[in-house]
């Protein structure tokens, strides 16, 4: 069995190679964006992630328990904000807001705002301070909201740690 080996030369002049890789990130940021925008959720979406009548409450979230705490706040402030009643162990960590919030953007913008004002802090998650999270509301996705609060949960010096 004989492997081709991809020549790791490149051919052309400094700007054909500027002009190649700038085409090719401007097709990956477009498909980028029509993946985000792709109204067309499976049918079982939604399914997948609810469990009717789950009651569920808010609790002090620490370093032992700090993913199950920031999907269930999530799962709450969803409940509220869009009538439906998300599961915090059906959630994915690859979910993207926006879909949860049924493409929603304002419900979105509330979810990143009362998440940090649940965890005691003023802005939102698109902060461009926090690293970790993406500057745009579109791109956030649950494992976001799961390293802010894990962040939070474990500073010593947070507000939030401080409170409870």
């Amino acid at each position: 069995m004989s492997k081709k080996k991809k020549s790791s030369k490149t051919s052309g002049s400094p700007a054909e190679i500027a002009k190649s890789l700038f085409q090719e990130l401007e097709a990956n940021k477009q498909n980028k964006e029509n993946k985000k925008d792709d109204k067309n959720l499976p049918e079982s979406y939604f399914d997948d992630r609810i469990t009717p009548g789950i009651e569920l409450s808010v609790f002090d979230f620490n370093e032992d328990n700090y993913e199950l705490g920031a999907k269930t706040l999530l799962c709450i402030l969803l409940k509220h904000f869009t009538q439906k009643e998300f599961d915090p162990d059906k959630l994915q960590s690859d979910d993207l807001l926006l879909h949860l919030s049924d493409f929603d953007e304002m419900i979105v913008n509330n979810l990143s705002v009362n998440v940090c004002n649940h965890m005691q802090e003023i802005g939102s998650l698109t902060n461009p301070e926090i690293h970790f999270t993406p500057d745009d509301l579109s791109d956030l996705k649950v494992e976001h909201v799961v390293l802010y609060v894990k962040d939070i949960a474990n500073d010593p010096e947070s507000a939030y740690v401080s409170t409870i």
